[in-house]
């Protein structure tokens, strides 16, 4: 394995009410796809916010780059890395484009003003995200699908190595779900773009991430290929119900079996 771009070494945090991640060791190499799945409470949220430096571990260290990322400042984890978090809020009445901008100013500094490499940046990421034809619409007047390509969108116009996601299609229609895996997966196939990914879908994970790393409790259960983490008995036993699992033209598709 290359050396690691992001990584966590036996990382422990625990909220006021109680351990959500409980001696984690977890390594992404630059080009890597990975998904993160587990059931609710596994520290999967959590886990992403160690790793992209908006948590600051109580025990053990998260490396960017080889470098503490506490040493790094925002700005300097902003141009290696973008967060897209689960839910996302933005209370200043900023247009579509106005909203991808902003992330540019990781790389132009508070003073200096956007160039036409800038704005080429911004809209190419809007053409991506498909809200191109949105970028003059108020981010106030988004559909909860649209803001959520908006938000990707100025993600992207970050020109990040790294990207962290977390639930980045939970409010997107099946079209916009395949739209956007197939954009992050087309970039790290183009680009080499790394993408560290929370999901609850196993089956989008399963189709989408070669890599996938299942929690539980806090602990990482099981790491590799979706079709050697994805087995029955281990889904069944950390999701607490009886789940199936088959694999239709060479795709794995993970489903619970209904009670009676």
């Amino acid at each position: 394995m290359a050396a690691p771009l992001v990584e966590a070494l036996d990382v422990y945090f625990s909220w006021p009410t109680g351990p959500a991640v409980k001696g984690v060791s977890f390594a992404a190499a630059a080009g890597e796809m990975v998904a993160i799945v587990g059931p609710n409470g596994a520290g999967k949220s959590t886990l992403l916010r160690l790793l992209s430096g908006y948590l600051k571990p109580d025990r053990g260290d998260v490396r960017l780059a080889g470098r503490d990322i506490s040493r790094y400042g925002r700005r300097d984890v902003a141009r290696r890395a973008a967060f897209l978090p689960q839910y996302s809020e933005v209370n200043l009445p900023y247009t579509v484009a106005e909203l991808a901008m902003l992330a540019r100013y990781a790389r132009l500094g508070p003073i200096k003003r956007p160039t036409g490499h800038d704005r080429d940046v911004v809209a190419e990421a809007l053409e991506l995200t498909g809200v191109a034809d949105l970028a003059a619409r108020p981010v106030s007047q988004l559909s909860g699908g649209e803001f959520q390509r908006a938000v990707l969108a100025r993600a992207l116009a970050q020109e990040p190595a790294l990207i962290f996601l977390d639930e980045p299609t939970a409010h997107l229609d099946v079209s916009y779900q395949v739209q956007i895996f197939s954009l992050l997966k087309g970039l790290n196939g183009r680009e080499g773009l790394t993408v560290v990914a929370v999901f609850h879908d196993l089956n989008m994970a399963a189709a989408y991430f070669p890599r996938v790393v299942l929690l539980a409790e806090g602990k990482v259960e099981a790491d590799g290929v979706a079709e050697s983490v994805f087995v029955e008995d281990t889904l069944s036993r950390v999701y607490g119900c009886v789940i199936k699992t088959r694999t239709v033209e060479g795709r794995k598709f993970i489903f619970p079996e209904l009670q009676h």
